[in-house]
């Protein structure tokens, strides 16, 4: 993923070791949140990093978040909008990380137990994203019903 956004910096005629640093800074927002959930769950970070990261893939927070930084900005509510819906994502990311781990014990048997436990929740919320993949295009409004539903997925029991 690095790769594709510092080749895009690179294509803005940014210098290409500038644009790597610059692609780089998104997993610092993700860091900040891993070591806070693993300060408050008492557990190791790359234990919680690695649950964070699966259940990001799992419930397709990534594309999510990468459909509000295509969204086209035109002024100062757009901009606050898509800054809004970019801080529910990694809510909803950094919340069902420390649900999933809460009580402690290996990340990948945790996140594939509530995966197992949730499955209909989960597959209710990836039928909308489903959906709203299939119409081909995102604006404001489809995301965020998409966060919508994904926020019910902190609502579901951990183990």
């Amino acid at each position: 993923r690095q790769m594709c956004i510092r080749d895009r910096y690179v294509d803005m005629g940014v210098p290409r070791r500038l644009g790597r640093r610059l692609a780089g800074l998104p997993s610092l927002y993700a860091a900040l949140d891993i070591v806070d959930v693993a300060a408050e769950l008492e557990e190791d970070e790359l234990s919680i990093a690695k649950a964070y990261y699966r259940l990001g893939e799992e419930l397709s927070l990534g594309w999510i978040r990468d459909q509000a930084e295509r969204l086209k900005v035109t002024g100062r509510w757009h901009a606050l909008a898509r800054g809004s819906l970019r801080d529910s994502i990694d809510d909803i990311q950094r919340n069902v990380t420390r649900v999933v781990m809460r009580g402690g014990g290996a990340a990948n048997t945790k996140v594939s137990s509530w995966l197992a436990t949730n499955s209909v929740g989960i597959a209710r919320a990836r039928q909308v994203l489903d959906d709203i993949q299939d119409l081909g295009q995102t604006d404001f409004a489809t995301l965020s019903v998409a966060i919508s539903e994904a926020r019910k997925l902190i609502s579901l029991g951990g183990d």
